[in-house]
């Protein structure tokens, strides 16, 4: 003879006024799609009809999984969002994980001067979530606050430098003037791990002793760059570059960069600043060799800013006759 399923009861919802054996009693709660036998977890705990005999594997086995599927809903067991991690959609429509690897996390120490703010913005833009580092916890907050405005779909969190490094997935990057480059490193020294990369855009302008942004002056070491390897030591990955870009054209989001970005360094690190940069509108990475061609490369910036005082402009480079960038162009339009 078949069994007929008796009806689920009531809800017992006492007010809290009742006698403690009414608060100990166990709600009891029947799903229709649980099998004869099974449990359900209510608030935690796992209710069993003692009533009902088992049934099959298979209707255990259901029963089982309905179980830890009302345990994943209950709101106790749901996880905080991060700030950092947490997936957005842009402004096209589609979401960016499939573009950045789910928000992968890129610091730039020095991220709230001109050039820092402006990567920043980019790479925001890009998909990634950027820790905008600096010496003052309240200056980096209030430039990642600037930063969330501009870009709808960026994710940004201010924090000391230090604490930059250590948020960084793999790329870190240093924006500062060439007079706080040896003591930023110095002071983030501890919060280095083995695996991360150094992008250097730190150029050793003249304005560091009082001189003309035209001019430079040699660091003992030959480059910035090379003054940054002698501080981080040979487990950090060191690429030199972005030394090209106004920070005025990067922080004008309405247009692509329309540039390229001489890259020189270790292999390794250029694989990652080069997968990193090349997300942003209009930027093509080209490598320019070893960290040695970093003195040449660091020397075209008071050369650009000569000819931008000159002709009133925010003026880059491009090397002509890559393939690459014809591709680029067809994509932008």
């Amino acid at each position: 003879m078949a069994r007929s399923n008796p009806a689920p009861p009531a809800i017992n919802s006492a007010p809290a006024s009742t006698s403690s054996s009414s608060n100990s009693r166990r709600v009891r709660v029947w799903l229709e799609l649980a099998p004869a036998g099974s449990g359900v977890f209510i608030g935690g705990k796992l209710s069993v009809d003692r009533q009902r005999p088992p049934g099959s594997l298979a209707e255990i086995a259901m029963g089982c999984a309905m179980a830890i599927f009302v345990w994943l809903l209950h709101p106790g067991h749901q996880r905080p969002v991060d700030p950092m991690r947490r997936n957005t959609v842009t402004r096209r429509g589609k979401s960016r994980v499939a573009e950045c690897d789910a928000k992968e996390t890129v610091s730039i120490l020095g991220g709230t001067g001109s050039l820092g703010f402006g990567l920043a913005l980019r790479l925001g833009e890009a998909g990634y979530a950027v820790c905008v580092g600096s010496r003052d916890a309240h200056r980096a907050d209030h430039a990642a606050a600037q930063a969330r405005e501009l870009v709808d779909d960026g994710t940004f969190v201010g924090c000391l430098n230090g604490e930059a490094v250590t948020r960084a997935d793999q790329l870190v990057i240093i924006a500062v003037p060439f007079a706080s480059h040896v003591a930023t490193l110095k002071s983030v020294a501890p919060h280095w791990r083995a695996g991360q990369v150094l992008l250097d855009t730190t150029v050793p302008l003249a304005t560091a002793i009082g001189g003309r942004p035209t001019h430079l002056v040699e660091p003992w070491h030959g480059s910035a760059a090379q003054q940054a390897r002698s501080a981080i030591g040979d487990e950090i990955g060191l690429a030199s570059g972005l030394h090209t870009i106004s920070a005025a054209a990067l922080r004008d989001l309405t247009h692509p960069l329309d540039q390229d970005t001489l890259i020189c360094g270790d292999s390794r690190a250029k694989v990652a600043v080069t997968a990193a940069l090349e997300r942003v509108r209009g930027l093509r990475v080209v490598d320019a060799g070893s960290l040695e061609m970093s003195r040449l490369l660091e020397g075209l910036t008071p050369v650009l800013i000569g000819i931008n005082i000159r002709h009133k402009t925010h003026a880059g480079i491009q090397v002509t006759h890559l393939q690459a960038r014809a591709e680029q162009r067809a994509a932008l339009a």
